[in-house]
């Protein structure tokens, strides 16, 4: 995809906030300014996955859950 340099002001607020979603998932701003415009204008771009630390402690529990489940049925000799 060719990609195009723009600027603009934003709001401190508003900047901080994407300056926070692109730390929380460590996505560069572009990468998140560009999903959310994505989205809003019903760009057929395709948007990162964007996961919580919350996200991924659920996932590794269950992985857990799972691998512990298993190895009650199928001990390792």
């Amino acid at each position: 995809m060719t990609t195009k340099t723009i600027s603009f002001r934003l709001p401190v607020e508003l900047a901080e906030a994407i300056e926070a979603e692109a730390t929380a998932t460590g996505q560069s701003r572009t990468k998140v300014v560009t999903a959310i415009l994505a989205k809003f204008y019903e760009y057929p771009y395709v948007l990162p996955q964007s996961i919580t630390l919350e996200q991924l402690q659920e996932q590794l529990n269950e992985l857990k859950h799972l691998m512990a489940s298993s190895l009650e049925h199928n001990p390792i000799n």
